[in-house]
């Protein structure tokens, strides 16, 4: 009796093997897609409150903040990508948004910026940004106006803080505009 149910458990097994590898690569296809829909959905969150401000309201760009609806983008390498997002461009306005580097994103809200980046609908963040009351009332512009820079270079020192590299003071860390002489170069 023990032979006969270990010959059909063995029969049971050599029979799901094959049922489940056919069975598999959709369900791996579905599951993947649900992920990839999921991670979109919460980056689109992500970029409306921590990135259109710079990037534009459908990652249009402005100023000197590339665009990243760019087809050269959908292509880039995602190591290259979360790099960038992960420790910022140093010399620019891109600040570093992983929390190990000042940061306010964990790795995988990093990795959820990536796929947006690589795989996003635009015009759907674009709406996102709008239905989450993000989008800025007023043209934003990232060229100084040269009447403010008259008012800051006229106290002593104010060149010093006239040279400074402009930064994006929506995604400075609170630190930086609690002390303002962090903000001015060495």
């Amino acid at each position: 009796m023990e032979i006969f149910f270990g010959l059909v458990a063995t029969i049971f097994i050599v029979l799901s093997i094959p049922l489940y590898a056919i069975f598999e690569a959709p369900r791996l296809q579905e599951a993947q897609a649900a992920q990839l829909g999921a991670d979109l959905n919460e980056a689109m969150s992500l970029y409306a409150e921590n990135c259109s401000v710079c990037h534009g309201l459908a990652g249009e760009g402005i100023g000197a903040a590339p665009a990243l609806d760019n087809p050269a983008l959908r292509e880039a390498d995602p190591a290259v990508l979360t790099k960038t997002i992960a420790r910022g461009v140093y010399g620019t306005s891109m600040p570093a948004w992983n929390l190990e580097d000042g940061g306010s994103l964990s790795d995988y809200q990093v990795n959820q910026m990536v796929t947006l980046v690589l795989h996003g609908d635009w015009l759907e963040t674009r709406d996102r940004v709008v239905n989450l009351g993000l989008a800025p009332k007023v043209p934003f512009t990232s060229q100084p106006d040269p009447a403010i820079l008259a008012q800051v270079q006229a106290p002593p020192d104010g060149e010093v803080l006239q040279r400074g590299k402009p930064v994006c003071r929506a995604v400075w860390p609170a630190t930086a505009r609690m002390n303002p002489a962090a903000l001015a170069p060495a």
